[in-house]
């Protein structure tokens, strides 16, 4: 019979099990916080300006990358966000949405 036949592999399914364990309870937990609120926030940017949903997702990236500033990429692709009032609401509700869920 060969030696490693009877292989005791104990600890590498002990490592294994808590790896999956905390992938389960943590981080696919944030990300499905993450996934609610920007669910959210796209919902709540409908009602603040129209478009398909490639727009608002477009934009919660750019708030979130930007630290809420309107970038010129953003201010080019979107006029309508330079309108007086507009990017401070749109700023305002992806924060909110994002500090509300995580």
């Amino acid at each position: 019979m060969p030696a490693w036949r009877f292989i005791d592999l104990t600890s590498h399914v002990e490592y294994l099990s808590g790896v999956i364990d905390r992938t389960i309870r943590k981080e696919m937990h944030s990300q499905a916080a993450f996934f609610r609120a920007h669910d959210q926030a796209r919902q709540a940017l409908k009602e603040v300006i129209e478009g398909p949903d490639a727009h608002p997702d477009t934009i919660i990236r750019s708030v979130r990358e930007n630290e809420g500033r309107l970038g010129n990429k953003l201010r080019g692709q979107f006029p309508q966000l330079e309108v007086p009032g507009v990017w401070e609401q749109v700023s305002r509700v992806v924060d909110e949405a994002f500090v509300v869920s995580g």
